[in-house]
C-alpha cells in the first residue's frame, strides 16, 4: 500500500504534529538549568535522532505523525544551541551565526518532509 495514494486529508496534517510537539516541548525548557546543558543535550540529541528515524522510515501515517510530534517535542536542543552560540561568538557575528544554525537545524525536518513526499513506502 502506497502512502502517497491515500486520501490527501489523511497525511496533510503530518507537519502540524511538529508544531503541536514544539508547543508541548516548552515544558522542557527548565531542564538545562536543572540538569545542566551537557546532560540535557546528551538526553535530547539521541531522542531527536530516534524521532527523525521514526518520521522518515515508518510505513504508516500514524507513525509518521508520531515521529514529527517527537521531533517537535525534543526541540529543547535548539535553545541550548542558541545559548552556546550567543556565549561563544563575538557580538558582530551573532546574527549570522544564529541564522546559519537555525537553517542547519531545520534541515533534518526538511529532509524528512522531502523523503516522505518523494519516496514511497510500499506496505505489502
Amino acid at each position: 500500500m502506497n502512502l502517497i495514494c491515500q486520501d490527501p486529508q489523511s497525511y496533510n496534517s503530518i507537519g502540524s504534529y511538529y508544531f503541536v510537539g514544539y508547543a508541548i516541548g516548552i515544558v522542557f525548557f527548565f531542564l538545562p538549568d536543572l540538569l545542566g546543558r551537557r546532560k540535557t543535550m546528551c538526553i535530547f540529541y539521541p531522542l531527536n535522532i530516534i524521532a527523525c528515524f521514526i518520521a522518515i522510515y515508518s510505513g504508516t501515517i500514524f507513525w509518521k505523525k508520531v515521529g514529527f510530534f517527537l521531533i517537535g517535542l525534543f526541540h529543547v536542543k535548539l535553545s541550548l544551541s542558541q545559548t552556546y552560540v550567543l556565549e561563544l561568538m563575538p557580538f558582530h557575528s551573532k546574527n549570522i551565526a544564529i541564522t546559519v544554525m537555525l537553517a542547519f537545524d531545520a534541515s533534518n525536518l526538511m529532509v524528512a518532509c522531502l523523503i516522505f513526499k518523494y519516496i514511497t513506502v510500499d506496505m505489502q
